[in-house]
């Protein structure tokens, strides 16, 4: 006989086969066949009898086996809604990307016959003019017109009606035609909105397999211990049975807690539709309060999809405009927002981040969200070091983006970490001015940026200085004279190296003070004037060299803000600088419509003069200094390349039908000066303002050429005479003479002025024009022609101003009077 509890669970087993193998019921302990063997009945009255007994673990086995069929069915299920839902995912992705294609062709195609029914305006509006001008073959030009015009109906009737280049007010669409393209390609924009869904339900439904899996895993380790404990005796046996019910038990408590709470339900299609309706807003908002509807959408998106990360990444950005304090653009920190909105952005940036967003420029957001929350909770102490973290991960992503390194070099610097700052801004700076053979090793750095990066440097040393601005003022930085002293070294290290085209350690060893800086404000320009300080020479100063940059902050606020566009750095050849020799003085001028199609607006302004990397002098300036007597917003025509800066109040007016007789013949021409004209006006139509681009002859009617400042003045006559009685009272007239100035700067020539006045009504106007000719004109129509044909910006048309309003009011008191505003903020659209 087999001793032992192990043998004697053996010799129960072998019973139990042997009666079932014979047919026979299952005896109980103590019934074997012809009684108790001499001395075993008192053995077996020594054992417990075993438990849980067979039948009890037969049991078991098979409810852990229905629970292993049902997790198998569950694991299943879940394998085939990830697939499921990661083919439709797939099959969206291409129906949004062939919707998009299919939306951005068409739009392409109704946007080009946009863009040729305004070129057949401006030809029928030239044509018009040359048919009433003193020369030969007037009648051939007004049968052209005739042509032309009719044309231009026929194309007009092909532009869709979607295609608005105007605003409901009237105003021009500032946004046009991106937030066209962007309303087309809404539905493409829903249809990956809804992809983004499925391929969000797919990686959960990949996550139940794995967990199910896991189940499975559990549920197969009890049923191993079960049959173990078939051929075990006693707590043996208990132990190995307990162990395997509670893994039972725990796959069956997980796996219905997954079916019940964690399977993922139906997409929602409304959230899709929100989001898309969002992005939607987000292009078609010309100011900050416009950005609300945008907000608004991408809250009802995420309410009916919670882990709706690009919603999350999408609306933080549309809350960085709605609480945007800025003038002009550029890469600037935080600060140009407001608090209240700027906590808004930092927690939903990071909030997607959470949600699997983990793209370069997510993690760059990440890390100035959590940098700008300490900055915002008072800036006590050092930053914390997840900060550096995430912008280290930016670096690690892409080595050779500037705003990454720039942004890691700050979060060094507020972290304490000054010899990692250097390196970080080092490489930064590197990658402002060169471009790289092999971006991980910096001595490969040395192709100069084109020129088409200038925008974008000045962007980079804009929001670079701004992020010192704004680190300097923390109370961590007024208590530590070595973090002061730190950042002292990398403004300079940023601005010296920039104005001398090659990366330098930090601020020269010399050291110049220039007092005496001063400045000028209208709307469109900003200029601060450098005089050459006793004791050196211009050519010395300017290779020391200079750099300038100009801040602003909203009246009573405490922090600066830089605005990249008018950055300026070299030894006065650039655009934005020159030597005037009259009275040795550097002049640093910025054109705000030309830079960023902006208006400055009644702020406070800070100039900053870096000489050799070294803060050299600063000039403020306030509203009571500056020359803005309103806050003024662009008026632009972007089909003439021209804009001024008005009254918000002033609206944009429909344009001037022109009368006029056929030059030498007693029939007329009519119709709108379309692409060569625009106008702004108040809403009594008091005050206002035209503009006009036109092509007058250059000729006289014997041929020869005629001298430019004669054609200016005419063309500018012209314009006034097409005015009378539409728009200016029919008897306005000259007053005095004309006189030549330079008030809009190089991009034009041969410029004169002209006053008006009106006897019976009392409007007065002042008149101005010029060539679009920087530098002068070239003689001879065909070298004007060829000229015109190779650059349509400086194309030697004549511009015409006319500024009106009655006299004696405000548009006209004071020495920098609104009407003064107005005209002098004349400009071309992105020249310099």
């Amino acid at each position: 006989m087999i001793e032992g509890p192990l043998g004697g669970a053996a010799a129960e087993a072998v019973a139990e086969l042997s009666g079932a193998e014979l047919g026979q019921p299952r005896l109980g302990d103590g019934d074997e066949p012809g009684g108790p063997r001499p001395g075993e009945h008192e053995a077996r009255e020594k054992k417990p009898p075993a438990k849980p007994t067979a039948r009890i673990l037969t049991i078991t086995i098979v409810l852990a086996t229905f629970v292993a069929a049902l997790g198998g069915f569950l694991l299943n299920r879940a394998s085939a809604a990830a697939s499921n839902a990661d083919d439709l995912a797939q099959e969206l992705s291409l129906q949004a990307s062939a919707a998009e294609t299919s939306a951005y062709q068409q739009a392409e195609s109704d946007y080009a016959q946009y863009l040729s029914l305004q070129a057949l305006k401006a030809k029928a509006a030239q044509e018009m003019l040359e048919a009433t001008y003193d020369q030969e073959g007037t009648l051939n030009w007004a049968d052209q017109y005739k042509v032309t015009a009719a044309q231009v109906e026929k194309t007009a009737r092909a532009v869709p009606s979607d295609l608005r280049p105007s605003l409901a007010n009237g105003d021009p669409d500032p946004n046009f035609p991106y937030d066209f393209f962007a309303k087309r390609a809404s539905t493409g924009t829903y249809l990956e909105a809804k992809s983004d869904a499925y391929n969000d339900v797919s990686d959960k439904w990949s996550g139940l397999v794995d967990s199910y899996t896991a189940i499975l895993t559990m549920i197969a380790v009890a049923l191993f211990l079960f049959g173990s404990a078939y051929v075990l005796y006693g707590r043996n046996r208990m132990g190995f049975t307990v162990l395997g019910a509670l893994l039972v038990g725990t796959g069956l408590v997980w796996g219905g807690a997954l079916a019940i709470v964690r399977e993922p339900g139906t997409p929602s299609d409304a959230a899709a539709r929100d989001y898309a309706n969002a992005v939607t807003a987000m292009d078609r908002a010309t100011v900050p309060a416009g950005y609300q509807v945008a907000i608004d959408d991408f809250t009802r998106a995420i309410r009916l999809r919670p882990d709706f990360a690009l919603a999350y990444s999408e609306r933080a950005e549309a809350e960085a405009f709605r609480g945007s304090e800025a003038v002009g653009g550029g890469f600037v920190s935080g600060t140009n927002v407001s608090p209240h909105w700027l906590r808004k952005v930092d927690l939903d940036e990071i909030k997607a981040y959470e949600l699997g967003e983990h793209d370069p420029s997510q993690l760059i957001n990440v890390g100035f969200g959590y940098y700008t929350l300490w900055f915002l909770n008072g800036a006590d102490g050092r930053a914390p070091g997840v900060v550096a973290r995430f912008f280290r991960q930016a670096v690690e992503s892409d080595p050779t983006n500037p705003v990454a390194l720039l942004d890691l070099g700050l979060a060094n610097l507020a972290s304490g970490q000054y010899q990692a700052a250097t390196q970080a801004y080092t490489a930064a700076v590197t990658h402002m001015l060169f471009t790289c053979s092999a971006p991980s090793r910096l001595a490969t750095c040395n192709k100069p940026q084109p020129q088409t990066s200038y925008g974008l440097q000045q962007a980079w040393l804009g929001g670079a200085m701004d992020s010192l601005e704004t680190l300097a003022q923390t109370r961590e930085a007024r208590a530590s004279v070595v973090l002061r002293t730190a950042i002292v070294r990398m403004r300079g290290l940023l601005t010296a190296s920039m104005a001398t085209g090659r990366v330098v350690a930090g601020p020269g060893k010399q050291v110049l003070k220039v007092p005496g800086l001063s400045g000028f404000l209208d709307p469109n320009y900003l200029e601060l004037d450098v005089p050459v300080p006793p004791g050196t020479s211009a050519f010395k100063m300017a290779h020391m060299p200079l750099t300038v940059l100009w801040y602003q902050r909203p009246v009573g606020a405490s922090q600066w803000s830089a605005i990249s566009e008018t950055a300026c750095w070299g030894h006065g050849e650039e655009d934005c600088g020159s030597y005037n020799s009259s009275d040795n003085s550097f002049e640093f001028t910025t054109r705000l419509l030309a830079a960023d199609d902006e208006c400055f607006t009644n702020v406070e302004y800070r100039a900053e003069l870096y000489v050799g990397g070294s803060l050299a002098g600063s000039l403020s300036l306030s509203p009571k200094s500056d020359f803005i007597a309103t806050n003024l917003t662009p008026a632009l025509s972007e089909a003439m390349n021209v804009g001024v800066c008005v009254p918000s109040t002033w609206r944009l007016q429909p344009t001037t039908q022109l009368t006029s007789p056929v030059y030498g013949t007693s029939t007329t021409v009519s119709g709108p000066l379309s692409t060569s004209e625009v106008s702004y006006a108040s809403a009594g139509h008091k005050e206002g303002v035209y503009l006009f681009r036109l092509y007058p002859l250059r000729t006289l009617p014997d041929g020869t050429e005629a001298s430019m400042q004669s054609v200016v003045r005419a063309t500018a006559a012209a314009a006034i005479d097409v005015l009378k009685g539409h728009g200016l009272p029919s008897d306005i007239a000259p007053e005095g003479g004309w006189s030549s100035t330079a008030i809009w700067g190089p991009a034009v020539a041969d410029m004169n002025v002209h006053g008006y006045a009106s006897a019976s009504t009392g409007t007065e106007a002042f008149v101005g024009a010029a060539v679009i000719a920087p530098g002068g004109t070239l003689p001879g129509a065909a070298a004007q022609d060829n000229s015109i044909a190779a650059d349509v910006t400086s194309d030697y048309a004549v511009v015409v101003t006319v500024v009106y309003g009655r006299a004696n009011s405000g548009l006209w008191s004071g020495p920098h009077s609104l009407g003064l505003q107005v005209f002098t903020s004349w400009s071309l659209l992105g020249y310099g």
